[in-house]
């Protein structure tokens, strides 16, 4: 299974219990969060490096904590 696979897998699964009313279950592509455009902090492809981490900590703080209504402050979570 290739990790695009999985990834359509974990939507359809994540979709399933939305339909049946889970309101506490989400999915996020992780592409959303660190995708192509993030290549040079990929030392092995794969891994983010040191600043790759910095970037994808930011991007999630923007794409979930804020989606959830979760109000972040300049030290993180308020």
């Amino acid at each position: 299974m290739t990790l695009e696979e999985m990834r359509e897998e974990v939507a359809r699964a994540v979709a399933i219990f939305q339909e049946r009313g889970d309101a506490n279950i989400h999915y996020v592509n992780g592409l959303d969060l660190f995708g192509a455009a993030y290549a040079d902090n990929l030392p092995d492809q794969l891994h983010p490096d040191g600043d790759g981490y910095i970037k994808l900590g930011n991007n999630f703080v923007t794409e979930v904590f804020t989606k959830l209504g979760i109000r972040v402050g300049r030290a993180g979570v308020a």
